[in-house]
């Protein structure tokens, strides 16, 4: 497994605009989590592959940073809803997406309607971990590009 320390100012650059940062292990290990096919454009199935049980929180962030919370324990001061319930899915191995289907609320103070979150071209990062922003120390990741039609 390739372990990559780095910085990271995007997990909670919305959540507190005071945060410098946090200091997170990604792992990148496919065999554990990854991201099929590497390079999509609009319409295209994106597929997720995880190894069972895995940790309980997923999301994305966008190439300008924005972050979207897609699987979470419910949180009364967040708006959007768990894309499948939250005690479930550790058990579950395989996500498919349509890149012009997924839809949440990003997080971002305010913000109460969902997005389409593959909304334009670049590099967006997903992130598996086992708790959701506070002291994060480990997150398995994932990449994929989305390209021009």
């Amino acid at each position: 497994m390739k372990r990559t320390a780095l910085l990271s100012f995007a997990v909670l650059c919305c959540a507190d605009p005071n945060y410098s940062g946090l200091r997170i292990e990604y792992l990148d290990d496919p065999t554990v989590f990854g991201c099929s096919p590497d390079t999509l454009q609009p319409g295209d199935l994106l597929t997720i592959s995880m190894a069972v049980p895995h940790w309980g929180f997923l999301n994305v962030t966008t190439p300008d940073g924005v972050v979207f919370p897609l699987v979470f324990d419910h949180d009364p001061y967040f708006p959007g809803r768990s894309i499948v319930p939250f005690a479930d899915f550790p058990s579950i191995q395989t996500f498919v997406f349509g890149t012009n289907a997924l839809t949440q609320v990003p997080y971002i103070r305010g913000q109460l309607q969902p997005s389409i979150v593959f909304s334009q071209p670049g590099h967006y990062t997903f992130l598996l971990t086992e708790e959701f922003a506070s002291d994060l120390a480990e997150a398995y990741r994932c990449q994929v590009e989305l390209t021009e039609p």
